[in-house]
């Protein structure tokens, strides 16, 4: 009988953890639920770029050091850019902390009117995703995610 317990009680277990391990935000979960976005807005979609996904850890990793959660200035990101070889005149950000599942992650940036323009805008090309859960025990969110959009490339 305490077997036929034990097997029951992992099963709901399983029932109860997997779906949020599935769901667990990664880079890739991001990226089509991104992409799945700017369908909806009638937005081309996206490819990986693996210099702006350079660029995305970079500023992940400088908004943990801050302790906060902030956009970049244009002459900050413009610079990341560079450094990472891309150039480009048309390129945005969109930022996130604490989202356990992509999707609601991007249908927050859809619903916002500061972040809907970003994320829809049909000049953008090409993404770089960060996804990092910060190991400073200062810092005030357990996952930060940074999404660097750009127009092509001129190199």
């Amino acid at each position: 009988m305490r077997r036929g317990l034990s097997i029951i009680g992992l099963v709901i277990l399983a029932v109860v953890l997997l779906p949020q391990a599935a769901d667990a935000m990664t880079t890739r979960s991001l990226s089509s639920a991104i992409n799945q976005g700017r369908r909806s807005l009638g937005a081309p979609l996206l490819r990986r770029d693996a210099r702006l996904d350079a660029v995305a850890r970079r500023r992940a990793a400088a908004l943990e050091k801050a302790l906060r959660l902030n956009h970049a200035s244009s002459t900050t990101l413009r610079s990341y850019l560079r450094q990472a070889g891309y150039r480009t005149s048309r390129y945005g950000e969109l930022l996130g902390a604490d989202f356990i599942v992509a999707k609601t992650l991007v249908r927050g940036w859809t619903n916002s009117l500061q972040h809907r323009p970003i994320l829809g805008d049909k000049r953008f090309k090409k993404m770089g995703i960060a996804v990092i859960k910060p190991t400073n025990r200062q810092a005030p969110y357990v996952e930060i995610s940074v999404v660097i959009l750009a127009g092509r490339s001129i190199l």
